[in-house]
Protein backbone atom coordinates (compact mmCIF):
# COMPACT_ATOMS: atom_id res chain seq x y z
CA UNK A 1 0.00 0.00 0.00
CA UNK A 2 2.69 2.08 0.69
CA UNK A 3 4.70 1.67 -2.63
CA UNK A 4 1.30 2.56 -4.59
CA UNK A 5 0.82 5.41 -2.28
CA UNK A 6 3.79 6.52 -3.11
CA UNK A 7 3.55 6.27 -6.85
CA UNK A 8 0.31 7.63 -6.85
CA UNK A 9 1.53 10.73 -5.19
CA UNK A 10 4.94 10.68 -7.40
CA UNK A 11 2.18 10.89 -10.83
CA UNK A 12 0.33 13.54 -9.12
CA UNK A 13 3.43 16.20 -8.20
CA UNK A 14 4.44 15.44 -11.69
CA UNK A 15 1.51 16.83 -13.23
CA UNK A 16 2.17 20.48 -12.91
CA UNK A 17 5.36 19.81 -15.39
CA UNK A 18 3.77 17.69 -17.68
CA UNK A 19 0.88 19.02 -18.71
CA UNK A 20 1.93 22.14 -19.80
CA UNK A 21 3.55 20.94 -22.18
CA UNK A 22 0.75 18.52 -23.35
CA UNK A 23 -1.32 21.11 -23.83
CA UNK A 24 0.88 23.32 -25.83
CA UNK A 25 2.14 23.90 -29.48
CA UNK A 26 5.08 25.71 -28.71
CA UNK A 27 7.94 24.20 -26.40
CA UNK A 28 8.61 27.73 -24.74
CA UNK A 29 5.24 28.57 -24.02
CA UNK A 30 5.05 25.27 -22.52
CA UNK A 31 8.18 25.43 -20.62
CA UNK A 32 7.52 29.05 -18.80
CA UNK A 33 3.87 27.64 -18.05
CA UNK A 34 5.80 24.37 -16.54
CA UNK A 35 7.89 26.42 -14.63
CA UNK A 36 5.12 28.94 -13.13
CA UNK A 37 3.12 25.60 -11.98
CA UNK A 38 6.16 24.16 -10.84
CA UNK A 39 6.99 26.90 -8.05
CA UNK A 40 3.93 27.84 -7.10
CA UNK A 41 2.93 24.06 -6.41
CA UNK A 42 6.47 23.39 -4.98
CA UNK A 43 5.60 26.29 -2.86
CA UNK A 44 1.95 25.64 -1.83
CA UNK A 45 3.75 21.92 -0.29
CA UNK A 46 6.18 24.53 1.53
CA UNK A 47 3.81 25.98 3.03
CA UNK A 48 1.23 23.25 4.07
CA UNK A 49 4.74 21.15 5.54
CA UNK A 50 4.40 23.90 7.91
CA UNK A 51 1.09 22.63 9.43
CA UNK A 52 2.97 19.32 10.41
CA UNK A 53 6.05 21.39 11.24
CA UNK A 54 4.92 24.41 13.18
CA UNK A 55 7.68 26.05 11.47
CA UNK A 56 7.44 29.31 9.48
CA UNK A 57 5.53 28.96 6.29
CA UNK A 58 7.67 31.11 4.20
CA UNK A 59 10.67 29.62 5.47
CA UNK A 60 9.53 26.03 4.46
CA UNK A 61 8.39 27.31 1.15
CA UNK A 62 11.66 28.88 0.16
CA UNK A 63 13.16 26.04 1.32
CA UNK A 64 11.33 23.21 -0.27
CA UNK A 65 11.87 25.19 -3.71
CA UNK A 66 15.81 25.31 -3.04
CA UNK A 67 16.09 21.58 -2.39
CA UNK A 68 13.99 20.40 -5.64
CA UNK A 69 15.74 22.95 -7.34
CA UNK A 70 19.06 21.36 -6.41
CA UNK A 71 17.69 18.11 -6.97
CA UNK A 72 16.49 19.07 -10.67
CA UNK A 73 20.52 20.84 -11.35
CA UNK A 74 21.87 17.30 -10.29
CA UNK A 75 19.63 15.38 -12.77
CA UNK A 76 20.84 18.06 -15.40
CA UNK A 77 24.03 17.87 -14.81
CA UNK A 78 23.89 14.01 -15.02
CA UNK A 79 21.73 13.74 -17.78
CA UNK A 80 24.27 16.13 -19.65
CA UNK A 81 27.29 13.92 -18.82
CA UNK A 82 25.28 10.87 -19.58
CA UNK A 83 24.90 12.43 -23.28
CA UNK A 84 28.33 12.92 -23.59
CA UNK A 85 29.63 9.50 -22.31
CA UNK A 86 26.94 7.90 -25.02
CA UNK A 87 28.27 10.30 -27.75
Amino acid sequence: MAGLASGGLFVIGSLPSIIPFAASDDPTTGLIFSAVLTVTGLMILGIIKTWATRGNCATAALENLIIAGAGGALAYGVGLMFERIVE
